[in-house]
């Protein structure tokens, strides 16, 4: 769970100083320093990569690549707990993407603030970063969740939190309060992910670790791209029905804000949804509880889901 913490923090680390320099460069001189920039920094990674010694290949057990995959994919579709891991996963990246994706369109369908001066770029970098503070302070923050309140509770608390708080930036029409739920969106989305990764690599064994994650890996950022065009499909779609008088007569900006809001607050109201149905019908497998083990029961209503009160030492 340290281990995935810290690369979430050093992650969104970057996602802090990254963007908010490259806005202030592009208002200023453009996008092709820039390119140029991120071109050159890929030489440091080629002299870092030639200069690693090489190192011995892992053992291998003469098994090709499709019955490893199967091996994979019985252990995640095969057992309880790994399989709700794997769909928290997917769900998360499903759902909480195309906020990144959308967010250029928000600043300028919605915010309003003009393309041509650099402007819109130099805030959608600024909502960047302020998400990668709070998720920065998210990570950093995780070592004061108590040890007792058990990841298949944390896990939904932290999807339903990461929905409910791209739905609140879905709904804003103002910048402030846009900057201020970018903050705790980026506090969720850290929870959203690490402690499910970390869930993951708990319950794998040794030997089957490799093609678990990677499985994992591919699932999740694939599943990105869906995402991605559904939330656009939405957009345009709710857009098109406005400005076609259907329904009522919108002005084609108007239409436009109203298709991008959707667009983000879409895709959050099914993630808060997950996350809530998640928080009622727990799976104690997520932590390897099995039943029988005096942990295993528990009341499925959402205040019990929150508090993990029958975990709570007495």
């Amino acid at each position: 769970t340290k281990a995935f913490t810290l690369n979430g923090i050093q992650f969104n680390a970057a996602r802090v100083v990254g963007p908010a320099i490259a806005g202030v460069i592009l208002g200023i001189a453009g996008a092709t320093p820039l390119f140029v920039f991120n071109t050159v920094t890929f030489l440091a990674v080629l002299i870092a990569v030639s200069r690693t010694p090489d190192a011995p290949p892992p053992p291998q057990d003469g098994q090709r690549a499709w019955p490893q995959i199967r091996d994979a994919a019985a252990f995640i579709f095969g057992q309880k707990g790994p399989f709700c891991v794997f769909l928290a996963m997917v769900v998360m990246s499903l759902f909480a993407a195309p906020l990144i994706r959308m967010l250029p369109l928000y600043v300028i369908d919605v915010y309003r603030v003009p393309v041509d001066t650099g402007a819109a770029d130099l805030v959608t970098s600024l909502l960047i970063a302020v998400l990668g503070v709070g998720a920065v302070l998210g990570g950093l923050s995780l070592k004061y969740v108590p040890a007792w309140y058990p990841k298949h509770h944390f896990i939904p608390v932290a999807i339903a939190g990461a929905g409910l708080t791209i739905l609140l930036f879905g709904l804003t029409r103002h910048l402030t309060v846009g900057y201020i739920a970018m903050f705790f969106v980026g506090l969720f989305w850290i929870w959203g992910f690490n402690p499910a990764w970390a869930a993951m690599q708990g319950l794998v064994s040794d030997q089957m670790r490799g093609r678990v994650m990677a499985m994992a890996n591919v699932a999740a950022f694939g599943v990105t791209a869906i995402g991605n065009i559904a939330a656009g499909w939405l957009g345009e779609g709710v857009e098109k029905l406005l400005a076609s008088g259907r329904v009522a007569t919108f002005e084609p900006s108007v239409a436009k804000e109203i298709g991008t809001h959707f667009a983000v607050a879409g895709p959050a109201a099914g993630l808060l949804l997950a996350g809530v149905i998640m928080l009622i019908w727990r799976v104690p497998e997520v932590d390897g509880l099995k039943p029988g083990h005096p942990e295993y029961a528990h009341r499925r209503n959402i205040w019990d889901g929150l508090t993990a009160r029958s975990h709570r030492p007495r």
